[in-house]
């Protein structure tokens, strides 16, 4: 299965890793999720690899940052557009975590 994980951090590293975090730290949602519910995703403003550098939605194949701000915007589309499930449950579990304690999530693509 194809999947996208997210990961929260209280500083964004100027060189993003994927093997800098604990596989065990991160949120896994499938990637039919991501395909099926691509809207509100694109609704929402966030970083692609490094903050100022921004763009509508995920960056599919690549590490996107997400503030708390833009993850308030984007729990707001997710809850407004999406039927109830598993992933959808656990992205709003870490969008809520980072809004919560002002950190980012960090997604990394496909």
């Amino acid at each position: 299965m194809i999947t996208h994980e997210f990961v929260l951090c209280s500083k964004v590293p100027d060189d993003i890793c994927y093997l800098d975090y604990a596989k065990k730290d991160m949120t896994i949602i499938s990637d039919d999720f991501i395909l099926d519910n691509h809207i509100p995703f694109r609704k929402v403003k966030m970083y692609c690899q490094y903050i100022g550098n921004e763009i509508d939605g995920l960056a599919y194949h690549g590490i996107t940052i997400i503030t708390s701000d833009m993850a308030t915007k984007l729990k707001k589309e997710l809850v407004d557009y999406c039927n109830p499930s598993d992933d959808l449950n656990a992205l709003i579990a870490i969008l809520e975590e980072a809004i919560a304690i002002q950190c980012y999530v960090i997604h990394f693509g496909i």
